[in-house]
């Protein structure tokens, strides 16, 4: 839903509660393109039973703020669950990112990959939780978050967490922050593009890893929506 805060202020807001059958499989995605007056507030919440196996696919490139948290509760038996989430911002956006998986039966396993790039004085947070409890042993957890700064001022923090009460599991995480490699820039300008093109093609590969994981019909689409975005924003920045 969208409504009026003000004349110069709106915000949006969703809530979505998924349930899953046994040996069921579904793929939820968000493309957020907000305009950025836009405060957006969203809550995803899935619970999963045996042989069930949901994919969320969230792309946030538009808002003035967005918070969203997406919470996995895997409750049956071989139960899987994928969240692959990319954020992109410019200006002074802002991207409060909360994934969480719960393992609460055997056998259960959990992927989170989010990548985000900030131009700007643009700001972005990633928190991460896995939980494996006593009644999930043999359960596969997995979380990786990557940033790229563009700016000077642009940050980021991330927070990935692991609440492990079993032993009998594998999990594993992790977290970077960085700037585009000048010697990768270096190695695109000497081959005759400019410093324009070298950064807007970087910014692409650096999202590529991601883009591979996403099995969707229309992701081609997606794709013209970043890449449009990372051009625009180059394009402002390289006017000045």
């Amino acid at each position: 839903s969208l409504s009026n805060l003000s004349k110069d202020k709106q915000y949006s807001s969703k809530l979505v509660e998924i349930f899953l059958k046994g040996n069921s499989e579904l793929n939820y995605i968000n493309l957020q393109n907000l305009n950025n007056n836009v405060y957006n507030f969203n809550y995803k919440k899935a619970s999963l039973e045996n042989n069930s196996k949901l994919n969320w696919y969230e792309f946030n490139l538009g808002s003035k703020l967005t918070y969203s948290e997406t919470i996995t509760e895997l409750n049956g038996e071989h139960s899987i669950t994928n969240n692959y989430g990319l954020f992109l911002g410019d200006g002074e956006q802002q991207f409060d990112i909360a994934t969480k998986s719960i393992h609460n039966k055997s056998n259960t396993i959990s992927d989170m990959f989010t990548k985000g790039a900030l131009f700007d004085k643009s700001k972005g947070i990633y928190r991460g939780l896995i939980k494996i409890s006593r009644e999930a042993p043999f359960s596969n957890g997995y979380q990786k978050e990557e940033t790229l700064l563009l700016s000077n001022e642009a940050e980021s923090d991330s927070i990935p967490e692991l609440e492990i009460d079993n032993s009998e599991v594998r999990c594993t995480h992790g977290a970077t922050v960085s700037h585009l490699d000048p010697e990768k820039m270096f190695y695109l300008m000497s081959r005759g593009l400019d410093e324009e093109l070298a950064k807007k093609e970087l910014i692409k590969g650096f999202f590529n890893d991601l883009l591979r994981k996403v099995n969707l019909e229309d992701i081609e689409n997606i794709k013209t929506l970043i890449e449009a975005k990372i051009k625009w924003t180059l394009k402002k920045i390289f006017q000045f």
